[in-house]
């Protein structure tokens, strides 16, 4: 089974987000994995300029969210239904005015699954190039969290190509490494 970074698309011309306030929701603990209050994560405000810009299925964030749109969601929920968390949001249209229904999809599950003989790191804290150790990682892991990184989410390639038969645009995918040598 392959694995794959999920990514913003870099394409010009995608819509990002441009501004939000979290009112009150603990964005660090969420980023730590601590799941309990994600209710509260509905009274983050997003909001943005669409002038120019394309409106994808997900939408670039200054977070590290993965903020999707209601298609995408459409698309992706019964397949990573008991892998992921999906929380209602708002995008406030600056230019209209209007405001937009988006989720933010949240892997509930963080796997200690990093090979740190091979991963490449910066600094202690900064993975560059991660490798997976298959050992840690099972062929059912759809969509999970990487333990020490707070913004890498991984996917599987059912999750990729269920993403690209879907037609779902704004995602990009990095292959990754799974060492399956022994130990």
């Amino acid at each position: 089974m392959k694995f794959y970074e999920l990514t913003y698309s870099d394409d010009e011309g995608l819509l990002s987000v441009e501004d939000y306030d979290l009112n009150g929701f603990d964005i660090s603990s969420y980023w730590d994995g601590d799941y309990g209050s994600l209710e509260e994560i509905s009274k983050v405000d997003f909001s943005f300029h669409q002038s120019g810009f394309k409106k994808s299925d997900l939408i670039g964030n200054p977070l590290g969210l993965i903020l999707i749109s209601e298609k995408a969601y459409e698309k992706l929920r019964l397949l990573v239904k008991n892998q992921s968390i999906f929380s209602k949001v708002s995008l406030l249209n600056l230019d209209s005015s209007e405001k937009e229904l988006f989720y933010i999809l949240t892997p509930v599950n963080t796997l200690n699954c990093l090979e740190m003989n091979l991963t490449e790191f910066l600094d202690e804290e900064t993975v560059i190039t991660p490798v997976l150790d298959s050992k840690k990682v099972s062929p059912d892991s759809l969509i999970f969290k990487v333990d020490g990184c707070t913004n890498i989410v991984v996917i599987n390639e059912l999750v990729m190509n269920s993403i690209k038969e879907n037609k779902l645009d704004g995602f990009d995918f990095i292959e990754l490494k799974v060492d399956s040598s022994e130990s």
